[in-house]
């Protein structure tokens, strides 16, 4: 009975603790969201419009885990950052493509922002 008791509060402990949260978000104006369905052909980038004046930064991410709360938590920390018009991140190709209102934005202001998570990586490309 010990044994049943400790593997369902092993369980129940892993079930908490692990990848389990919402699939994407949306907030006010922003075009911030997690994409799902993709495929190593797909063009994050193709998902998202750069805001006029501004410019679209693509960077791949490492230390996501899973989809469901790693890839949010990676489009909130870059969507939180001053200049940041919206974020799409796509968990299959470790991808994140960031729309900011200005061309002159330095990225490695993201790049920041993902290592103070203490979780994730993140180097831009374009």
């Amino acid at each position: 009975m010990k044994l049943l008791q400790l593997g369902l509060v092993v369980a129940l402990s892993v079930g908490l603790f692990s990848c389990v949260g919402s699939e994407s978000t949306t907030e006010g104006p922003t075009q911030n969201s997690t994409v799902q369905g993709t495929t190593p052909e797909t063009n994050v980038a193709d998902l998202l419009k750069a805001p006029d004046g501004g410019k679209l930064i693509t960077m791949s991410v490492d230390g996501m885990s899973c989809q469901f709360n790693c890839a949010p938590k990676v489009q909130e920390t870059l969507a939180k950052i001053e200049g940041v018009e919206g974020v799409k991140v796509d968990f299959e190709t470790k991808q994140a493509v960031v729309a900011v209102k200005d061309a002159k934005f330095d990225g490695a202001k993201l790049e920041s922002a993902l290592a103070s998570t203490n979780q994730f990586t993140g180097k831009v490309k374009s």
